[in-house]
């Protein structure tokens, strides 16, 4: 619980030495005489539950009696805070931990912003990049790998759209169904009234990919990559 509250994993290591031998700290002031009331309340505090399940637990050997199902205790108490710390864990997340399903589900609810009237202009006209329904799966040993599941978007005139997401999410496959490298397995993509699984050589013509890392021709010389990558930067040759 105390790991959540904290982005650092070493300073909630820190915190959590000192609250544990803080808490257990507590136990001194109980003794076999106390009553069972105040001890209850007391495990709320994990390393104090801890001190006392081990006493309870050293008595009951001690005395040949022993712990069972027919002498522990079972108390729905003990179940619904556990619930309660499992659920704080869920929600109070950091930097390093990912949300809960529902935390992510309201985020998204919060930041949609409404989609102007001249981007459903372009939407209309065929401007607007559109994905349909566009989905990939690869072929792996035991079965299938889905990467792109029926994606739906849209890319509008005017702005530049970023895909975010883990390692394995589909960006790059989507990148390589939108640019013709890699045909969908089912749904399409439009531009301007062409179907990127029917026109992509028409589509092509006015279709523009810039990779991460230069990228080496074996047809082409070094001095041929050098003159090439060069005019694709602007450089242009002034004798």
């Amino acid at each position: 619980m105390i790991s959540s509250m904290f982005s650092k994993s070493r300073t909630g290591v820190y915190v959590g030495f000192i609250m544990f031998f803080i808490m257990y700290g507590v136990t001194g002031a109980y003794s076999d005489s106390s009553s069972e009331s105040s001890k209850n309340i007391a495990c709320l505090l994990s390393p104090v539950g801890l001190v006392f399940g081990v006493n309870s637990l050293s008595s009951a050997e001690t005395s040949h009696v022993g712990i069972s199902f027919s002498t522990a205790s079972q108390r729905i108490k003990n179940f619904r805070f556990s619930t309660a710390l499992w659920k704080s864990k869920k929600f109070l997340t950091t930097t390093n931990t990912p949300p809960s399903n529902a935390e992510v589900e309201v985020e998204v609810n919060l930041n949609i912003e409404p989609v102007s009237a001249d981007l459903l202009d372009q939407e209309r006209s065929g401007e607007a990049l559109s994905v349909q329904g566009i989905r990939k799966v690869f072929p792996v040993p035991g079965g299938e790998k889905e990467a792109v599941k029926g994606l739906h978007l849209n890319m509008y005139s005017g702005q530049i759209t970023c895909l975010l997401g883990h390692n394995g999410a589909g960006k790059t496959t989507l990148i390589s169904m939108l640019t013709g490298v890699t045909p969908p397995t089912a749904g399409d993509a439009t531009f301007h009234g062409l179907s990127f699984r029917e026109d992509m050589d028409e589509i092509r013509e006015s279709l523009g990919i810039c990779f991460q890392h230069d990228v080496l021709y074996p047809e082409l010389s070094v001095q041929d990559h050098l003159e090439f990558y060069a005019r694709i930067k602007g450089y242009r040759r002034t004798v």
